[in-house]
């Protein structure tokens, strides 16, 4: 296995159970998600820190891991560019970022279509991490 191919498998390894995490907590536990998310909307130091870390991992991740193929790498190459520029966004504006939250969380439907989304991907990291 090449670097690349151990590092993206890693990445998947990691990610895949998080976003099956927050995916069902969103579908199975609708209220603890919409509130913890919406306090730690209403906080600019966590927005902050949220943008640093986000920052972080971009960065790591487009570093170690820049491969465009069409195939299940580039789900680790875009997570790491949008990571890097949603880290970018929360740390520069962070008033508006907790808008954009606030505004997502009222809405079901955005939840709803976040979380299957999650789950989906979420679902093929774990198969690709743990073979």
């Amino acid at each position: 296995m090449s670097t690349t191919s151990a590092i993206g498998s890693f990445v998947a390894a990691l990610a895949g159970p998080m976003l099956l995490a927050i995916g069902f907590a969103a579908l199975f536990n609708r209220r603890v998600f919409r509130n913890s998310l919406r306090d730690a909307a209403d906080h600019q130091a966590v927005i902050l820190i949220a943008g640093l870390i986000a920052i972080g991992l971009g960065a790591t991740l487009v570093k170690l891991h820049n491969v465009w193929v069409l195939d299940w790498p580039v789900l680790v190459t875009l997570a790491g560019w949008l990571s890097l520029l949603a880290g970018f966004f929360r740390t520069i504006w962070p008033d508006a970022a907790g808008r954009m939250a606030r505004r997502f969380l009222d809405s079901d439907v955005a939840i709803n279509v976040m979380a299957i989304v999650f789950l989906a991907i979420g679902a093929t990291l774990v198969n690709i991490g743990f073979p």
